[in-house]
């Protein structure tokens, strides 16, 4: 098990929208593939099933005047490609992929 700071993971340039800096986070890494196997290697990354580094967007969402932070997951599938921009991090649909468009097809998505 790695225990990640957010402190961390801003340090990266890995966390937006940033977190509270007492949240860790806890990851099995026994059970993933990770571009190195230490776990604490710099630039680390967990694999998709076609050797990619999946993707992670932070966003904040404003609708009916309540503003809710979230993230999406996701792999961009086996052509490695992914709508740019998508999916919004601000806004209404934030968070909310745009699964119509031809670059979004193959894509694989957490919790969908």
């Amino acid at each position: 098990v790695l225990v990640v700071s957010i402190r961390s993971m801003r340090s990266l340039g890995r966390m937006n929208p940033p977190a509270p800096e007492s949240t860790l986070m806890l990851i099995e890494t026994a059970r993933l593939t990770l571009r190195d196997p230490d776990p604490r290697a710099t630039g680390n990354a967990v694999l998709d099933p076609w050797n990619r580094p999946y993707r992670y967007s932070g966003f904040t969402r404003t609708a009916n005047g309540v503003t809710s932070r979230g993230y999406v997951l996701f792999s961009s599938g086996p052509d490695g490609r992914a709508k740019p921009g998508d999916p919004p991090v601000i806004g209404a649909t934030a968070g909310v992929p745009d699964l119509n468009d031809p670059d979004n097809a193959d894509n694989l998505y957490a919790n969908r």
